[in-house]
């Protein structure tokens, strides 16, 4: 299985990258930086991914994550399945309506230790990631 992580936040995914990969050694994880629409499907393209963490703002006022999944409605590519990691309250009625669930960033880490085997090496002490 193949993960993608979308965000506009360079830092966030860094970070996530970084724990992620400590965790979880043997797993396929790509983290893509998008700012639009358009990049978020470049990056979906791409790589072909089989699950997609989605944020919502890849801009700090647009709709680019009901965008995506739309998009990718149109083009039948329903196989993939899509979580939004959006913490915006008022626009998760939107991806529901969609048949998309919502991961919190703050819970993603745990949700994922719950579903993937994890390697046996300790966390290091980290101060920096968010």
């Amino acid at each position: 299985m193949k993960y993608l992580f979308i965000d506009d936040n360079k830092e966030w995914l860094e970070c996530l990258q970084i724990l992620l990969e400590m965790l979880f050694q043997n797993q396929n994880f790509v983290f893509a930086e998008c700012h639009s629409t358009e990049e978020a499907l470049c990056a979906i393209s791409k790589h072909h991914p089989d699950v997609i963490f989605l944020d919502h703002h890849l801009t700090t006022t647009g709709n680019e994550g009901i965008e995506v999944v739309d998009q990718l409605r149109q083009e039948q590519r329903e196989k993939i399945k899509i979580y939004s990691t959006t913490s915006d309250e008022s626009i998760i009625f939107e991806y529901q309506k969609r048949g998309i669930e919502r991961i919190s960033k703050n819970n993603l880490v745990s949700t994922l230790t719950k579903q993937l085997p994890t390697s046996s090496n300790p966390l290091p002490p980290s101060n920096h990631c968010p």
